[in-house]
Order: structure tokens, then sequence, then C-alpha cells
């Protein structure tokens, strides 16, 4: 009907076909632009029936993986656009989708509305129902209102490899970074077990009453630092060696009233961009190397 479509997420190859850039929007489409020259759009295809929240690109293969409200994930090949995989386990919207850049990119981790991580192997095609591990209430955060009713949020709105052992997660709720050991921790053979985090990272809240939380996590080439943008309206910088130097860091962005902003870095880790609240796409010199 001619209404613009908000996109919810994109995402560069991180490859010799870097120039290709993948969007996806509250429809479920995802758009394939050349950015080269300014080729435009080169392919479109519907890949949910439902708002696709997240992609990420598989290391060396030109597929993608999307995460949507319908509650799954789903692997395309993106020459044909057609859907290789299914992910179905969770019962809420999927918020965030990554794929282990290290090695042969075979390990997929996805947060969801619902407060939990799963963890599954992506080498086979077909319909996924049991995932490799399960991370129940990752972000869980009890509160009481002035009824001292309990109220509890958990949804999990950020994941993000730092290599194929170690997973960052981020919550609306509990304004905690979490750093999970895929080795160490889980007992595969109980999915459902609850398990605590190797480092869980929290940064001064200045107005103790409100609690901000995450939106977005993303790690520099190097997987050395970790940046964080928080509903404080400030990106944050974590020094991934022992994750107890931590940095804030301002660019101006609004995200405050917003789950949908999220940050990016440059490939040389030079530049951080990130969206806002406001309507505005901010980029800033501001990483430290």
């Amino acid at each position: 009907d001619g209404t613009p479509v908000p996109p919810f997420t994109c995402k560069f190859r991180k490859d010799k076909e870097s120039d290709l850039l993948a969007v996806a929007n509250e429809d479920g489409e995802v758009y394939l632009i050349d950015t080269d020259k300014g080729k435009g759009v080169v392919k479109n295809f519907t890949a949910h029936n439902n708002a696709i929240f997240d992609i990420c690109w598989l290391p060396d293969r030109n597929c993608m993986i999307t995460g949507s409200g319908d509650f799954r994930c789903c692997l395309f090949d993106m020459y044909t656009c057609k859907k290789v995989s299914t992910f179905k386990y969770h019962t809420a919207s999927i918020k965030s989708v990554d794929v282990c850049q290290d090695g042969s990119g075979t390990t997929l981790a996805a947060g969801s509305k619902d407060g939990s991580i799963s963890i599954w192997d992506v080498r086979e095609d077909g319909l996924y129902s049991k995932p490799a591990i399960v991370i129940n209430q990752a972000h869980e955060r009890t509160s009481y209102n002035s009824n001292k009713k309990a109220q509890t949020s958990s949804s999990v709105s950020a994941v993000a490899f730092k290599d194929g052992y170690t997973l960052a997660s981020a919550g609306v709720g509990d304004s905690v970074i979490k750093i999970w050991d895929l080795r160490k921790t889980y007992d595969k053979t109980n999915v459902s077990c609850r398990r605590k985090p190797r480092e869980s990272i929290t940064f001064v809240q200045h107005n103790k009453d409100q609690r901000f939380g995450y939106t977005s996590l993303v790690f520099n080439s190097l997987y050395t630092k970790l940046y964080a943008c928080s509903g404080a309206n400030k990106i944050f910088e974590i020094d991934c060696h022992s994750y107890t130097k931590k940095y804030e860091r301002f660019i101006g962005l609004k995200s405050s009233t917003s789950y949908f902003v999220k940050i990016a870095l440059s490939q040389d880790d030079q530049y951080i961009a990130s969206g806002s609240s406001d309507n505005k796409a901010y980029i800033g010199r501001y990483v430290f190397i």
C-alpha cells in the first residue's frame, strides 16, 4: 500500500563480498543490497511471515541465519534464497542470533524474549527441534511494584560469540552482561538445567531505582574488546582479557526508549556506528585500539 516498512537489522558480509549488505524488516522480508558504486537491491525475498529482528552471515558460505517473531531461526542459501534449515525451540520472539566466526561457522546461538539462549549445530539440513545446549532464565530479574507483587523480566536481547566456546549475552531487565563458557558450564545431557556464567559484568547505575538493559553486543575484529549498547544512552567498552577494565563511550545516541537500537564496528575497528530512537544514525571514532 506504499507505507514504508521499517528495517530492523542489517549486516554486511565479512569476506571478499563485504560490499553486500543484507537488510531485514518488520514484514519478514530480506533485501540484498550491493553497496559497490550504488548498485542497489540485487535480490529480495520473504523469509518469514513475521518480523525479523536479527540476521547473521555464515563465514565462508553464502548463507544467512534469520531470527524472527515467529519464534524460529532459519538458515537460507543466499544464492537461491531458499530455506535450508529451521530451528524451532523457543516460545517467544527471537531477538538476537550469532554464528561463531572461528572455524567452520557451524555453531549458532539464539537469544529469545522467553529468557533462554539456545545453541545449535547447523551442519545438517532440515527441521531442528532440540538444541545442543539451552541456558534458561539467562537474564532473569525479579522486581516488585507498588503493591509488592513480584514482576519478572528476562528477555535476552543480544548474543555474540567470542570464540567457539565463549558466548556473551545481554538482557533488557537485569543490566548485566554475561560471559558463558560452553565447554565447562553445561551438562549437554540435561538441556533444561540452569547454570551460572563465567563472568557477570555490571556498570554503575546512577539511578538505583531504574535499571537499563542492553540492546546490542559486538566484538572487535581481534575479539579483545566487547562493546555494548545500553538503554542509558551510552556505549560501554569491556576489555576481554580480564573483563574488569570497563569504560563508558558516548556518541550522542538515544536508546532509552527503544530496544531495537543496534551497534556495529568498521572492519578496521576504528569507527563505531549506532542507531538511535531519534531516527538518526551516529558514527564516530570513539574506539580506542
